[in-house]
């Protein structure tokens, strides 16, 4: 990398840098949802019906939310890649049994137990290999040491899939009694991936709840799921109440949204704004107060980067992104060929492969020709 690209990535944000770690967690739980666009909020889109999201907003409201936070990559697998290893070409990193360095790996290797808990059916097909589904992809590329999907859920807690998986309180549940009974001194990372805000959406908000009064909600069954998750979400989180001193808990997507009745007035898969909440007693320098919003640019490959940095561990060179307390720059991938950087004073868009490009130079340190 040459000094002039050097500068031109450092005026981009594309350089790393690393503040001063805060100290380790005790716990930390990241939930992935399924298609949860920022535009479902009603708090960021007053389209939304102000009770379908109440304990969303109220949560981005008293805690840390992200304005501006994208997503690095889409569909799903994509999504979760980023969120979990900080790169942005899962099909170029997932070949056979390859596992490069991810939160699961990083966490557990400095006394982490790791938890995957996937609403999905663990052998549904993810990527290139034809045999694999997410239970082996889980185990072999991504190391984590304990894994739980739809099937496990209905074993354990003797309820069955609906939709097609499992509904997200029986994974909640699961979080709060990992939690409740950890060994005294244990550090757990659970990483909480729910499905109900995806077609067919079938959940639906408990008898007597107040979106079910509501004849727009009652009307729509994606406004229907969106309440049943905001609703298991805000009892989650009441659940966990006494683990927050030492618990950081994190609320994002797998992606930005095309569906929900075109709420977002999107038709195609172009990474966009995705919630980022941040919840915690604790306060962080460079972080805003709980009750403030963050509005600098950033993106799903930031936040692997931020989570090992806060803990005082070392960050891989194999991870693209940087630390989300100082980044304002937001990258992601289109369909695997092209980059997209948005700043708050422009959007690049390159293609992968343009030798001419600082970007696409700066793409092929982490994925070599």
């Amino acid at each position: 990398m040459s000094d002039t690209d050097t500068r031109k990535l450092a005026s981009l944000g594309m350089l790393r840098q690393l503040p001063q770690p805060a100290g380790p967690y005790r716990n930390i739980v990241l939930v992935a949802v399924e298609s949860l666009d920022l535009a479902y909020l009603h708090k960021y889109n007053p389209s939304i019906p102000v009770e379908a999201t109440r304990n969303l907003d109220a949560i981005a409201s008293g805690f840390v939310s992200f304005r501006n936070f994208f997503t690095s990559a889409q569909p799903t697998t994509f999504g979760l890649h980023a969120l979990l290893s900080s790169r942005l070409d899962v099909f170029a990193d997932m070949v056979g049994d390859n596992m490069v360095p991810n939160l699961f790996t990083e966490l557990q290797q400095n006394g982490y137990a790791g938890h995957f808990l996937g609403a999905m059916n663990g052998q549904f097909i993810t990527w290139s290999a034809r045999d694999a589904g997410w239970k082996r992809t889980v185990q072999r590329n991504y190391g984590a040491a304990h894994g739980m999907f739809a099937a496990d859920f209905e074993k354990k807690y003797q309820k069955k899939s609906s939709g097609w998986g499992m509904d997200s309180a029986v994974l909640f549940a699961e979080a709060e009694s990992l939690l409740r009974h950890a060994r005294p001194g244990s550090k757990n990372f659970l990483f909480l991936y729910t499905i109900d805000t995806h077609p067919p959406y079938g959940a639906r908000p408990p008898e007597g709840d107040a979106c079910l009064r509501d004849r727009r909600i009652a009307a729509s069954p994606f406004l229907l799921s969106l309440c049943a998750l905001d609703r298991k979400l805000g009892a989650f989180l009441q659940a966990v109440q006494p683990y927050l001193d030492d618990t950081l808990i994190l609320i994002t997507a797998d992606h930005s949204a095309t569906h929900g009745e075109n709420y977002t007035r999107r038709s195609h898969f172009t990474p966009d704004r995705i919630p980022l909440l941040w919840i915690s007693r604790r306060g962080l320098a460079g972080l805003a107060a709980n009750g403030q919003e963050m509005v600098n640019y950033c993106a799903q490959i930031d936040l692997p980067v931020t989570l090992l940095n806060l803990s005082g561990l070392p960050v891989p060179a194999t991870f693209m992104g940087n630390d989300l307390r100082v980044k304002n720059a937001a990258c992601s991938l289109l369909a695997q060929k092209s980059i997209r950087l948005l700043t708050p004073q422009a959007e690049y868009l390159v293609d992968r492969k343009d030798a001419s490009s600082v970007l696409a130079r700066w793409f092929g340190m982490y994925y070599p020709r």
